[in-house]
């Protein structure tokens, strides 16, 4: 009697039992890279962008547009935000701020902007 090989929680079906086994999910390999294809890249927001301001995310073609992967930036004692993300060096990303989780705002210091199927300009940052 032979038992064959099975993926997570795939059910296992003998002559005289029926089993379930479980293997943990296969990781990921990280990716090597290397500091010299990296760039540190600071994101800000004025204080005057907009009023009330409690909260700043910035979302983008980097993190998927997902708020769980938000670099959520720092509130700086003169009401400015501020945060720095790493990015690959050499490519360019969209990305555009959410205040307080509901009102898009574009950076002003974007060099550039494409505007996106949906009628609304996106900033553009090449790090």
């Amino acid at each position: 009697m032979s038992t064959k090989k099975v993926k997570t929680a795939e059910v296992v079906a003998t002559e005289k039992t029926t089993k379930t086994t479980t293997k943990p999910a296969a990781k990921a390999a990280p990716k090597a890279v290397k500091e010299n294809n990296i760039n540190k890249v600071t994101f800000s927001l004025a204080a005057n962008a907009i009023d009330n301001a409690e909260t700043v995310a910035v979302l983008g073609s980097f993190n998927n547009w997902d708020l769980n992967k938000a670099l959520f930036l720092t509130k700086e004692k003169n009401g400015s935000f501020k945060g720095t993300i790493e990015l690959t060096k050499g490519n360019a990303y969209e990305y555009r701020f959410l205040v307080n989780n509901s009102i898009w705002v574009n950076d002003e210091k974007a060099t550039r902007f494409v505007t996106t199927p949906f009628g609304v300009e996106n900033c553009i940052i090449e790090a």
